[in-house]
This record gives C-alpha cells, structure tokens and sequence, in this order.
C-alpha cells in the first residue's frame, strides 16, 4: 500500500479529514501504553503527536511522529507511542453511508502519576501511566 505523506490518497483512494465525513473514526480496541524504561528512571512525562490514516480496515496506516513535548522527549516516547497504536482498532469513518479513510492527528499523552485511559474515540486522546 503507497501512503502519500500528505495523506491526500492511498492506493488512489481519497483520504478525508474528520471535518468532512458524516461519522469519525472510533476508537473500539486499544492497548496499554509501554511508559518506557528511561522516562520511568527519570520520572518524564511528555506527549507525541501522531499523524496517520485510518483505513476502511479499521487500522492506523502511515503513522508518523508530527512533534514531541518536551522536544527531547520525542526520542523516548516515540517508539511506545507508534507501537500501541499500530495495534489500535477503529471503526472507520463514514461518509454517505460508505467507510472511508480518514487522516487523524492523535496526542499520546505519557504521565507517570496518571492512569491509562482513553477519551471518547472522536477525541481520541490517551494517556499512559507507568507502571
């Protein structure tokens, strides 16, 4: 599957934004977060943004790390972030009554005095807790 880094297609299928479709994806299956080993020595908390595509398929395509907070936390929580959510289920999003694929931004959100949760999948944001 060719993902354009836009996200404007995939394999000539539109990509649409959530403001353009009838229904967003929803969030129906997600896993614990991984609070990395050295955030956890350290007590680091931080936040990634991911860009990536849910596909008709119900999975996370394409993902990629838009930024980090702190900056130097991008090295540290990047690869839990990317591993939980490529094992992530969606619902896709619905446009006209058809699935879609729809191009979603997500903060994963890591603080060691927090719980693990989720928010409503339209909102889609989660939060980690170390363990």
């Amino acid at each position: 599957m060719a993902i354009a880094g836009n996200f404007q297609t995939i394999d000539g299928e539109s990509c649409f934004n959530k403001s353009e479709v009838d229904q967003p994806p929803r969030l129906i299956r997600a896993f614990p977060l991984q609070y990395p080993y050295l955030a956890k020595l350290y007590n680091i908390n931080g936040c990634v943004v991911l860009n990536f595509v849910v596909d008709v398929d119900g999975t996370a395509k394409g993902l990629e790390v838009v930024s980090a907070d702190p900056p130097e936390a991008l090295g540290i929580f990047q690869e839990a972030a990317l591993k939980a959510v490529a094992r992530y289920k969606f619902k896709p999003a619905v446009k006209s009554g058809e699935d879609v694929l729809c191009i979603v931004q997500l903060p994963i959100v890591f603080e060691m005095d927090r719980k693990y949760s989720h928010s409503s999948p339209s909102g889609i944001d989660l939060e980690a807790k170390g363990a």
